[in-house]
């Protein structure tokens, strides 16, 4: 056995959670897999069905181009940007998919760590002819560093307007604020003030949501807490008491039927070209 295979990347313990996110497996006792053998985009992708989220509303849900989600899933690193941004889009997206990113960058860091192997055992069977070697590494270390400086001109600060906006997303994640969904979020909804002396009637915010057709939605009261977050079926109902305003995000904003505080809401306007409505409902 190499050295490789004694590191800490060989073997990955998944918690039964993990497990079903990341495999669709439903063990009794902890799941190992081979960190050298796993593959990390489909990882992900199993997370992301198992979410039953399309990669266009991940995408959106997260401010992030689905082509760069589709290259995470597929393991082609090569124009995500680098090392930092690779490790930025992992956590981004197992963080959305309410998954534990930790696995996925351990098998990510063994596949790193095996194809490093795998290039020092090929320069290890040129040292018979090591003139040729020095030549050859020579080459190609003065044509990577011309590229290097080439593209560090070019792109260095494309490069630092992404790494800003990367930044502004998983900050946005970490440390949502009434103002953050806010600035986020289209129409506001609400119903006409009631003359009422109970006022902690009127601040419950009651909520009633039915479901036409399946869809996936999304509700996050005033404290920047998911109420809600998951896929629903035809036919069935809702009812929520919470923190209003609500800030809400339907796939299909025609399969769902909302009333607020008992009077049906039409919040046609904030449906956009696709039918995914985004909005806010409630008092302001």
């Amino acid at each position: 056995m190499d050295d490789l295979e004694n590191t800490d990347y060989e073997t990955v313990i998944l918690t039964r959670e993990q497990a079903l996110i990341y495999y669709g497996v439903e063990s009794s006792k902890p799941f190992e897999i081979n960190a050298r053998l796993a593959n990390a985009g489909e990882m992900l992708r199993h997370a992301r069905e198992h979410r039953k989220i399309s990669v266009e509303l991940l995408g959106d849900k997260i401010n992030l181009d689905p082509e760069i989600i589709r290259q995470i899933e597929t393991n082609r690193y090569k124009s995500t940007g680098g090392e930092a941004f690779i490790k930025g889009y992992i956590n981004l997206i197992a963080r959305e998919l309410d998954a534990d990113s930790e696995p996925v960058l351990k098998v990510y860091e063994a596949l790193k760590r095996r194809d490093e192997h795998a290039l020092e055992k090929y320069i290890e069977t040129k040292n018979s002819d090591p003139w040729g070697s020095t030549v050859i590494l020579s080459i190609l270390g003065t044509a990577v560093l011309m590229a290097t400086v080439i593209y560090y001109f070019r792109y260095s600060l494309v490069l630092e307007e992404s790494a800003n906006r990367l930044e502004e997303k998983l900050l946005v994640i970490e440390t949502s604020t009434l103002d953050q969904l806010s600035d986020s979020y289209g129409p506001s909804f609400s119903t006409p003030r009631k003359n009422n002396d109970n006022d902690a009637e009127l601040k419950t915010g009651q909520l009633t949501l039915r479901a036409n057709a399946q869809t996936w939605i999304e509700i996050v009261d005033n404290h920047g807490t998911v109420i809600y977050r998951d896929l629903v079926k035809a036919n069935q109902t809702f009812e929520f008491l919470g923190n209003p305003p609500y800030y809400l995000l339907i796939e299909d904003g025609k399969a769902i039927d909302i009333a607020y505080q008992g009077q049906r809401i039409d919040f046609t306007d904030a449906l956009d070209s696709k039918g995914m409505a985004r909005f806010r409902l409630g008092d302001f």
